[in-house]
């Protein structure tokens, strides 16, 4: 019940929800308060743009990924000891592989992890439980993936989190209890800020190893809307209230 809560909102507060919302609104409006319904409907249409155009999406992912770069040589001998992988959902009608199977953000991040490990020979612990109570969890699938796709072995999972600041509370307690004290992180660019806001509450040490780095738009395209703009946008905006959210409840 919390779940579908926290979906149902999620799908109101980050476009296209509230968007349409703004619109419903003016559409109630229009019989008896026609300029104010007006105005709605054009704030609205104005919003939907904004959230639409490469230009406010790619600086919304630039802002986020900032702090960020690809790992440094330096960083790769930065005495870390495992590789800590977040999962990123699921595709719960993979039917060409009879049933489930990890999501395209978990299928990027465990290729990176998998490069790293070749890179490194560094053991690896995925984390990722079942959000909505599934049977088989996020980082099962991606273990599964692991050594299915990239013939690469997963040392630990964790699959008791939720959400990405449990991912760090549980990630960092079964690599305290292997003895391991400092560990690459390995999430998408636009992720790392919230992933390790949330790891810097535990005491595992973490060097950022960031993957599928946003590039920004240029020229005339970036003013043009487009459904994978809108996209950016609203895991751009997710990121930012989900930060926000964790330093009000934790």
């Amino acid at each position: 019940m919390e779940r579908l809560i926290t979906g149902t909102i999620e799908h109101l507060i980050f476009p296209p929800g509230f968007i349409i919302l703004l619109l419903l609104f003016g559409l109630l409006l229009a019989k008896h308060w026609t300029r104010t319904a007006l105005g709605l409907s054009v704030s609205a249409l104005l919003l939907l743009y904004a959230c639409s155009i490469p230009i406010v999406s790619s600086r919304l992912m630039m802002f986020l990924q900032s702090d960020f770069a690809p790992l440094s040589a330096a960083a790769s001998r930065a005495g870390a000891q495992a590789i800590v992988v977040l999962t990123g959902g699921r595709d719960s009608d993979a039917l060409e592989y009879g049933g489930e199977s990890v999501s395209h953000y978990t299928l990027v991040r465990i290729r990176y992890a998998a490069h790293l490990h070749r890179q490194t020979g560094l053991p690896i612990l995925i984390s990722g439980g079942s959000v909505k109570g599934e049977p088989v969890s996020e980082a099962s699938l991606a273990r599964e993936a692991l050594a299915d796709s990239f013939r690469v072995v997963t040392q630990w999972i964790e699959d008791g989190s939720r959400n990405t600041w449990e991912n760090a509370q549980l990630a960092a307690q079964t690599l305290r209890e292997a003895g391991i004290e400092r560990a690459y992180l390995v999430t998408h660019a636009w992720h790392m800020r919230r992933a390790t806001q949330a790891f810097a509450n535990t005491d595992l040490a973490i060097i950022p190893a960031p993957t599928a780095f946003v590039v920004p738009a240029l020229g005339a395209e970036q003013w043009l809307p487009a459904s994978s703009a809108l996209h950016q946008t609203t895991l751009a905006l997710h990121e930012l209230v989900g930060m926000l959210w964790y330093r009000l409840r934790y």
